[in-house]
């Protein structure tokens, strides 16, 4: 993941020290809510379609990779879950850490690349806080899987949101998107907007079991933040998925 790594330490270069302070405190909830909500919507529709208890998190060992300043980690742990949040930027974790602090939570927040081997322990539930996108190369995102599932425990479920191609992407001026469905911007890797099927398929290579999927036509991902207004039916669409480590079948 080190070949990208920079291009994702510098989205986080504008939020200098005093950001994260009393004062803003209601700015970073805002922000922190607006990078959870997708997230968040597809846990309490798999909630409702698989009939989970509303205290089904409580107690609940769970990893959320890729979790940048936390947002997601804070909505679990507000339902009672024990959370580890992880992500490759320094600057993220560092974030993080201030605003764990500012309103007092209790998550634990590491700096690891998830793409190499980790001895973070078992987990119940894993969430990928829109990393797995972010991981361009085949290598990376087969290591990546592999890891999750090591880490997985026998009953334990993954959630994956990941942006999925579709034949009316475009890209602006600056992108270019290869034939092997990976996005560039100035020559840097950012992104693999793979199909549905080639991302079943690599799920599976990867030794997991889907137990759900869903290719989402209706929602598109904000793949280019700079376009603010860039039409949605340029972008991305969604594909959502849970997985298992042993055939749930």
């Amino acid at each position: 993941m080190q070949k990208y790594y920079h291009f994702y330490e510098k989205s986080y270069e504008n939020f200098t020290p005093d950001w994260f302070s009393e004062s803003n405190a209601k700015k970073i909830e805002l922000f922190l809510k607006e990078n959870t909500e997708s997230l968040k919507k597809f846990i309490e529709s798999y909630e409702r379609q698989f009939d989970w208890a509303d205290d089904f998190l409580k107690g609940k060992e769970v990893l959320v990779t890729g979790c940048g300043f936390g947002g997601l980690c804070h909505y679990l742990e507000s339902k009672g879950a024990i959370v580890t949040g992880v992500d490759v930027s320094k600057l993220a974790i560092s974030g993080a850490q201030e605003i764990k602090k500012l309103f007092g939570r209790h998550s634990t927040f590491k700096c690891l690349d998830m793409t190499e081997k980790n001895n973070l322990g078992s987990y119940d539930l894993i969430f990928d806080d829109h990393l797995f996108h972010c991981l361009a190369t085949k290598p990376d995102r087969l290591n990546y899987l592999r890891q999750l599932k090591s880490m997985l425990s026998p009953d334990g479920l993954i959630f994956i949101e990941s942006m999925a191609f579709h034949s009316g992407l475009q890209v602006p001026v600056e992108y270019n998107f290869d034939d092997e469905s990976i996005l560039w911007k100035n020559d840097i890797m950012v992104r693999k907007i793979a199909d549905s099927i080639e991302i079943e398929n690599e799920v599976k290579e990867s030794g997991l079991f889907i137990n759900y999927l869903y290719f989402h036509s209706e929602l598109s991902f904000q793949a280019f933040p700079e376009y603010k207004n860039y039409p949605s039916h340029f972008e991305p669409k969604t594909i959502r998925l849970t997985c298992k480590a042993e055939n749930p079948y």
